[in-house]
Order: structure tokens, then sequence, then C-alpha cells
């Protein structure tokens, strides 16, 4: 039950509503907040001293900075809190937990079935379901009318269905003994993988489709015996995704004045804005509205240095320092429980430099935080068991 409930919430990350249901978001947080009702024993693991101290300095911090900027919206802060602890919840779930394969492909059948019934709205417009209002012009205010499914998905928008689809891409190897390889292997991997890329492609999300992209490649070439092979793969998908986005210029709005949808404009801004004098603590949560922009600003480092300033970027420090353990520790890599894994954190770490929130939105990223939390328990068991070893042989060593 307790492992369902877990499951279930981990394959609706970025699902924000369903059918006729409407919104799910309260029930999102219902499910949450029983989910870490049930493993709060892991936050007083003694395994977990290091990680719940550096997150109990981060949030310390946070809230300084909360106090500090009390000209803001408090909304804003008090979301962004929660978002923090839903994303540490479910990274000590992923550093702890015991599960099973078989539990985490439960994840891609989940995914599997949303993405394909987008796709037979989009063929067939069945089901013929459309975001609720409320949810949508909440957020797109200036629109005349909610689109169909297949462009919204179960998420806000496009460009947040398309990111967060991006964090299950790495699913497609959980089907496999060891890393794919050979012409067989590559294609099993695009049939897996199909679905998810086929319903970003109909919302028109660009972000999540170069996530996904990337993400794609780097499985390509992950335990490759043939160079050669991987890299005309590589190019055969390059050329047909592009084809069809470029095929489409409208509808991925390749055709306007501005393609990078004003984010260079808010580059040179910030440019501007940032001075020396906030160059520690920034210019607080959502300071981009003060400035005049409608969106705030899309790539969640820079928004995180131009809000939080430097130390805010010491939480990034964080993210990265979690995957590079991972990867310097590469052994894990060929284990079947990990190398899923990879491809995940990288389409993550892509989606969040287009857009202003991927990885700290919790509520639609706990998969990837899951993947974190393995990411460093398989790192911190290869570093443990390496010393281990050496502890053993310097132990017959010394009796020798």
């Amino acid at each position: 039950m307790c492992n369902s409930l877990l499951i279930l919430s981990l394959a609706l990350a970025p699902v924000l509503w369903f059918g006729s249901f409407g919104k799910i978001i309260i029930v999102k947080y219902l499910l949450i907040s029983l989910i870490g009702l049930i493993n709060i024993r892991y936050i007083f693991n003694k395994k977990n001293t290091v990680n719940n101290i550096i997150f109990i300095v981060f949030f310390l911090l946070f809230i300084l900075l909360m106090l500090r900027q009390y000209g803001n919206d408090l909304n804003s802060y008090v979301d962004l809190i929660i978002s923090l602890l839903i994303s540490y919840l479910f990274f000590l779930i992923g550093f702890c937990k015991n599960i099973s394969i078989n539990s985490i492909k439960s994840i891609y059948y989940i995914v599997f079935l949303l993405c394909s019934i987008i796709i037979c709205n989009a063929l067939f417009d069945i089901p013929s379901w459309r975001i609720p209002n409320d949810l949508y012009f909440d957020i797109y205010e200036q629109q005349a009318y909610s689109p169909p499914l297949y462009v919204t998905g179960f998420g806000i928008g496009r460009t947040g269905w398309s990111t967060g689809l991006s964090q299950f891409i790495g699913l497609s190897l959980i089907f496999f003994n060891k890393p794919p390889s050979g012409i067989k292997g590559y294609i099993k991997v695009i049939i897996l993988v199909s679905p998810i890329v086929i319903v970003q492609l109909l919302s028109g999300g660009r972000g999540g489709i170069v996530a996904s992209w990337i993400a794609i490649l780097f499985i390509l070439f992950i335990n490759s015996k043939n160079g050669l092979k991987s890299i005309i793969i590589s190019l055969v998908i390059t050329c047909i995704l592009g084809y069809i986005i470029w095929d489409n210029q409208s509808f991925f709005r390749l055709d306007n004045s501005d393609i990078s949808s004003n984010r260079l404009e808010q580059y040179q801004i910030f440019l501007t804005y940032f001075q020396l004098d906030n160059i520690l603590l920034g210019l607080g949560v959502n300071a981009y509205q003060n400035m005049g922009f409608v969106y705030n600003f899309h790539n969640t480092w820079v928004r995180l240095l131009f809000e939080t300033g430097l130390w805010g970027m010491g939480y990034s420090f964080i993210i990265f320092l979690i995957i590079y353990k991972a990867f310097i520790n590469n052994k894990s890599l060929y284990d079947k429980r990990f190398f899923f894994i990879f491809p995940c954190l990288i389409a993550g770490f892509i989606s969040s430099l287009f857009e202003p929130t991927p990885i700290f939105t919790g509520l639609t990223w706990q998969f990837w935080w899951f993947c974190a939390g393995l990411a460093m328990r398989y790192s911190y068991n290869d570093i443990f068991n390496l010393k281990q070893k050496e502890y053993m042989l310097s132990k017959l060593n010394n009796k020798d």
C-alpha cells in the first residue's frame, strides 16, 4: 500500500488536473502529506544526518532572506518553501527507501497510459477534455480560450507539461539488464521513449523536447561499443526531430521575430539591474514583477542568482554535487538499478536552462528528486564499499 501511493505520486508528478475530476492539486498535496507521514522515519535516520544539516542550513538562510525581502509577495515565499520541503522529502525517500525494479516499471506504465490518452485526443478528439478554465486563465490571462488536451497535457500549459515529461525519459532503460547497445537495443529505446516524445511534440513545448533529445543521445552513447553507429543513429534522430519542428514553425513558435520569447531581453535587463550591492542576497523572490515582466526568468539558475544571490546558487551547487558524485562513481552505472537515473537527471538540468522553475518545483518534479536521492545513495554505497574493501585489505596486510 505504501509503495503503491509512492509510485502513483511519482508517476503523476507533472499532472495538475485530470478529466472530469478537474484540478487535483489539493489531492496531490494530501497524497504527498500521507507519503511524508508514512516515511517520516527516514528524516530522523542517522544515515541522513549530513543531508539534514545541509538542508536545515539552506532552509534557515532562505527564511532570513524572506524576512529581509518583506516587500515581496508572501504567497510566493510560502509556495517556494512548500516546494523545497516536497523536494527534500522525495530526495530522502530515494536515498533511503528500497523500491523494486517492478515498482519503478509501474511508473513507466502509468506515464505511458497518460501519453496514450493524449495521443488519442490528438488523433480522434477522444477524450475531448480541456484544462479547467480557472487553472489555465490564472496563468494565461491574455488567452481567449483554453487549448485542447494535446497542447496543455495534464499540466497548466505546454511548457510545464513538456518539461515535466522529460524527467521520465530515462525510464526506458529500466527494461534493460545492461545499458543498450546494437541496433536492436537502440530501436527498443526509441520505441519505449516515443510515447513521451510524441506527446511533447504535440504540445509544442520546446524546452522539454530539447531536454528529451539530449537525454536520448546520452542513452545511445551510454555504453556504445560502436561509436560510429551511435553517431549515425543520433544524426538520424536529430534530423527527424529537426524536420518535424522546422515543418511546423508556427506551432513551435519559430516564426516569431524573437524566437527566444523575450529571453534575450530578460538577460540584458538582468545585467542592468544586478549590481555588486545585491550579488550576495539577490533582489527577492519574483523580483521580475517589479521590472514590468509578465513572466519570470526562463532560466532556473539565472533566476536563482537574480532572486537569491550567490547563496541561492549554493543550492544549485548541491544539485551538481549529487550528479557529479554519481558520475565519478560510475561502477554503479552498469547496475540495472541505477543506469536509468542519469538521463532523468540530465533532462531535468537541460529543462532548467529554458524554464524558471524545473527541478525546484517539488509538486511537479518529485520523480527527479527521487532519482537524485537514488544517485546519491548508490554513489554513497560505492564509496562505502570501497572504503570497506580498503579497510579489509589493510587488516590483511597488517597480519602479514
